[in-house]
């Protein structure tokens, strides 16, 4: 059974696949921690509104195990 880590930067999505569910979060953890200071971004405008960079979503992380379609714990 593995887990996978999926990093999404603007557009671009990284995935990996790690064996044990500690391993995908210290994956996770580090990923995104390295991403710290790439990911920040500046006011985007969308039509007549500005939307600041606390509003915006720069990096996010996701964590997917092995029981996609029917989970083992119930």
């Amino acid at each position: 059974m593995s887990y996978t880590v999926k990093i999404r930067v603007g557009s671009t999505v990284t995935r990996r696949r790690v064996p044990s569910l500690d391993d995908a979060i210290d994956l996770l953890e580090l990923e995104l921690r390295a991403l710290g200071p790439e990911a920040r971004r500046g006011p985007a405008k969308a039509f007549v509104r500005e939307i600041a960079p606390v509003a915006q979503v720069a990096a996010r992380g996701e964590l997917s195990g092995p029981g996609r379609l029917r989970p083992s714990v119930r």
